[in-house]
């Protein structure tokens, strides 16, 4: 059984809290990229709960409205400015 994604459309406006999956899904990038650009502090950083890690959907928000018209989903890496 592969693992795939959940297609529900996710209200960042609505609080809750997001797991990595979630943010793949929204930026359409990779791990590696996405945590990449957690460690330059590119990204926000996530909440732990022993091993697993959650994002406040308001920080994932706030990085949106902070790129504002230069927002793009990620589809490369190489493409990412910020």
């Amino acid at each position: 059984m592969k693992n795939e994604v959940n297609q529900t459309p996710i209200d960042l406006r609505v609080p809750g809290l997001l797991r990595e999956k979630h943010l793949l899904q929204i930026f359409r990038c990779g791990k590696s990229t996405l945590r990449r650009r957690i460690s330059e502090g590119k990204f926000p950083s996530p909440l732990k709960d022993g091993h697993m890690s959650f994002w406040r959907n308001q920080d994932v928000l706030a990085y949106i409205e902070q790129l504002g018209a230069n927002y793009q989903p990620y589809s490369d890496s190489r493409t990412v400015e910020g």
